[in-house]
C-alpha cells in the first residue's frame, strides 16, 4: 500500500516539474493537463479527514482473498450497483454512514481523494457508492460492515490491486476494472 502513495507522489512530482498538472479523468477517458499551475494547484488535495488525516494516510485494511467472479460477472455487480446509487435515496442519518465508511478509505483510482468523493463520478466510484447505499438502506449495515465490504468488493473487481492512480494515467479511466481502470466514464459503457 506504502508503494501506491509513494507512486502517486512521484508521478505528480514529474509533472509538476515537467510543468504539466494532472486535473483528472475527461469523458473520453483521458487524462487532463494542464499547463502553468502551481505545485499546490497541480496535485488534487483530498477533502479534510475526521481525524484530520487525508484518505491516502489512512491505514488499508488487509485485503481478502478475492472469489473466483470472472471480469463479466463484476461487470454485471457494478451495473446493479450503479443503478442502486441512482435509486436508493439514504437519510441524513444512513449519509453519515455512508461517508464514515468511506472517507476512510483511499479511493482505488485517485488514492489522494476518499472512496467517499473520488475525484469524479467514474463507473468504479458510482458502482462503490451504490453498494453502499444498498447496505445501508435494505440491509441496515453498518460503518465497518460497509467498509469491509467495499474492500471485499474492490478486491474481487481487480484481484491485482488498485495502483491508487488510474486517474492520472493516460487511458486509465476508460480501462476494465481488472487492468486496474475506473471502468469508463459513462454507465452505457460500462467496462
Amino acid at each position: 500500500m506504502r508503494m501506491n502513495r509513494v507512486l502517486v507522489v512521484v508521478t505528480a512530482a514529474a509533472l509538476v516539474l515537467g510543468g504539466l498538472s494532472a486535473t483528472g479523468c475527461t469523458s473520453s477517458g483521458e487524462t487532463a493537463f494542464q499547463t502553468g499551475q502551481t505545485p499546490a494547484a497541480a496535485v488534487p488535495s483530498a477533502l479534510p479527514q475526521q481525524s484530520g488525516q487525508r484518505a491516502a494516510e489512512q491505514p488499508r485494511a488487509p485485503r481478502a482473498p478475492a472469489a473466483s467472479r470472472t471480469p463479466q460477472e463484476i461487470r454485471a455487480e457494478a451495473a446493479e450497483h450503479i443503478k442502486h446509487f441512482h435509486s436508493i435515496t439514504l437519510t441524513p442519518q444512513q449519509e453519515r454512514i455512508k461517508q464514515d465508511a468511506l472517507s476512510a478509505l483511499p479511493a482505488p483510482c485517485c488514492s489522494n481523494y476518499s472512496a467517499a468523493t473520488c475525484c469524479c463520478p467514474c463507473n468504479l466510484a458510482k458502482a462503490i457508492w451504490g453498494l453502499t447505499h444498498q447496505l445501508i438502506a435494505e440491509q441496515g449495515a453498518g460503518v465497518d460492515e460497509v467498509r469491509v465490504a467495499v474492500q471485499e468488493w474492490l478486491a474481487d473487481a481487480n484481484p491485482a490491486g488498485f495502483s491508487g492512480n488510474v486517474c492520472y494515467t493516460a487511458g486509465g479511466c476508460e480501462r476494465p476494472f481488472h487492468q486496474n481502470g475506473c471502468g469508463s466514464m459513462e454507465e452505457r459503457n460500462l467496462l
